[in-house]
Parts: C-alpha cells; sequence; structure tokens
C-alpha cells in the first residue's frame, strides 16, 4: 500500500525525477468515495501551485474528485491560485505567511453535515525572526465543526524548515498545544507539513536517511522533538492507529507530513474511519485524506 522510495540521495533534480516517475506508475491513485455520514478533511501541501507540468487547475480537479467537506491548501499563493480563488470569501481564510501566500483552509459549500456550527480562526504561532533564517511567518489554521452536535477541531501547520536541530519546530509545537489547551479545544486533530521525519534506529531507511543529512547538515542526528513532544503529551500517529505505515510524503523521499489526534479529550463516539495519503504526483508534497465518523 504505501511503497519505499526509489531514491533518497542525489540532486534535488533526480529526487524529484524519481518521485514523480514512481507516483505517475503507482496504481492507488485515490481514496474511496466517502461515507455519506462522514466528515472528510484534507492537508495538502501544493507548492504554490508551480510543481513539474501541474497547476492550480490540477490539484482543484483533484480535490474535487475527493469530495472533502473542507481542505487546508498548505504554500499556497493567491497569484498562481486561479482555480481556489474564487471561493467565496465567508468560507475560507488564509493564514499568511508572506504576501499572498500562506495556508489557505475553507469549507466545500455552506452547509454542515446536521446544520451545526462550523468555523474558521487563524492565530499566529511563533515568529521566529530572531532563531530562524526564514522571512515568512510561521502559523496555522483552525478549522472547527461539528458532526452530529459534537465538535471537530482541526489545525493545519506549516512547521519551520530552515532550523535543522528542530529547535524552532518544537517551539512552534509547544505554543499550538498551548493554544489547544488555553481554548479548551476537544476532539482534536493536529495535520499537515511537519518537515521533520519521525525515523528511529531500526526503522526502513534509518540509516541511508541518517548518512544523507550528516553530509547535508554536519549535524549528527535529525531532529524528532516535534515528534516527541506531541507523543509526550497524549497526541497519537493517526496512521499508526490505524495499522498504516506511510513511508514517503514528499520529493525527497521523507516522510514529513502526519496527522496526530489529541487523545486526552477525544469524544469515543467519534471514530477515525480511515486515513489516506494517495500517491498523486500534482506536488512537492502528497495529500493527507482523513474520514471522521460517529460510532
Amino acid at each position: 500500500m504505501f511503497p519505499v522510495p526509489n531514491k533518497i540521495t542525489g540532486s534535488r533534480k533526480d529526487l524529484i525525477h524519481s518521485y514523480v516517475t514512481q507516483l505517475i506508475a503507482a496504481e492507488t491513485k485515490l481514496p474511496p468515495p466517502k461515507c455519506e455520514s462522514a466528515f472528510r478533511f484534507c492537508s495538502y501541501n501544493v507548492k504554490y501551485f508551480k510543481f513539474e507540468q501541474y497547476t492550480s487547475a490540477d490539484i482543484h480537479a483533484f480535490v474535487d474528485r475527493i469530495q472533502p467537506d473542507a481542505f487546508s491548501l498548505i504554500e499556497y499563493e493567491v497569484k498562481h491560485g486561479e482555480d481556489f480563488n474564487n471561493l467565496p470569501a465567508t468560507n475560507k481564510i488564509m493564514f499568511e505567511q508572506l504576501s499572498g501566500y500562506g495556508i489557505l483552509s475553507a469549507f466545500m459549500g455552506t452547509a454542515n453535515i446536521d446544520g451545526s456550527a462550523k468555523y474558521l480562526d487563524s492565530t499566529r504561532c511563533l515568529k521566529n525572526s530572531t532563531i530562524s533564517k526564514a522571512p515568512e511567518l510561521r502559523g496555522f489554521t483552525h478549522l472547527h465543526s461539528d458532526i452530529n452536535s459534537l465538535p471537530i477541531n482541526i489545525i493545519t501547520v506549516h512547521l519551520d524548515v530552515q532550523d535543522e536541530t528542530g529547535t524552532v519546530r518544537l517551539r512552534e509545537i509547544e505554543e499550538i498545544y498551548d493554544y489547544i489547551r488555553t481554548k479548551d479545544l476537544r476532539n482534536v486533530l493536529i495535520m499537515g507539513d511537519f518537515n521533520e521525519w519521525d525515523l528511529r534506529e531500526g526503522d526502513d531507511l534509518y540509516l541511508d536517511s541518517l548518512s544523507d543529512f550528516q553530509e547535508r547538515t554536519g549535524l549528527n542526528a535529525f531532529s524528532t522533538k516535534a515528534h516527541g513532544f506531541l507523543k509526550n503529551h497524549k497526541f497519537i500517529n493517526v496512521f499508526h492507529m490505524k495499522g498504516l505505515h506511510p513511508k514517503f510524503s514528499c520529493w525527497s523521499g521523507k516522510l514529513v507530513d502526519f496527522c496526530y489526534l489529541f487523545t486526552s479529550t477525544w469524544d469515543n463516539r467519534l471514530n477515525i474511519q480511515n486515513i489516506y495519503m494517495p500517491l498523486v504526483p500534482f506536488s512537492d508534497h502528497l495529500p493527507l485524506i482523513v474520514d471522521i465518523g460517529i460510532n
């Protein structure tokens, strides 16, 4: 179901070519249709809608096919997002990391499954101007909806990519955790681009990945600090919860896109029906799709 990447070392050009070739040849392209009673959410790093020959039209067609109730597009860029820019203003919100660029989150349509409340909220995480070389802000969007009057809160993240020690990502996750606790959010998922692996010694690709990382950065070990913090604070990797183990999610052959569930406030009447990572080549990342239902 989840193939090992064909290539994880080499030039960026070679890695991208290997990634695209592997995805085009893959047999599994789309998840099954969602159940009518389920809430489907998709997070997708879309690389400014400028990846190889693909455009926002390809991403839009993909979103139409999977029929989510809501979605977040990471690395969304207004000037290349023609197929999404005309969504109703009341139905979307964007966290701007730079002018016209950031995380766009939106509901599809105007009615919720049971007619109950739904809204979008956004807040800046850490600005990181003093601890990261990246000029862009780092933050997240917060989407709230209900299934049969049970709240769902989905945090879409785009964590730091510059600090190879993982210190900035850890601070970002800590701040998001504080946000969740301060607002007393229930039934929380954190999804998106973590820009951080979660490999352990003995895992597939560990030695090759570590050797490549050491040569590229001069550091002895890659960080898993953000993942460690979440696991230590009662979050669980939803893929693992469903017995699934993706091997890669982006052009470099690394797994950096994740979905975590906060077990402390999760209502057992809600059920993660399934989670998917379709092998589609429209961006330099793969999308995440989660279906949430009622037990």
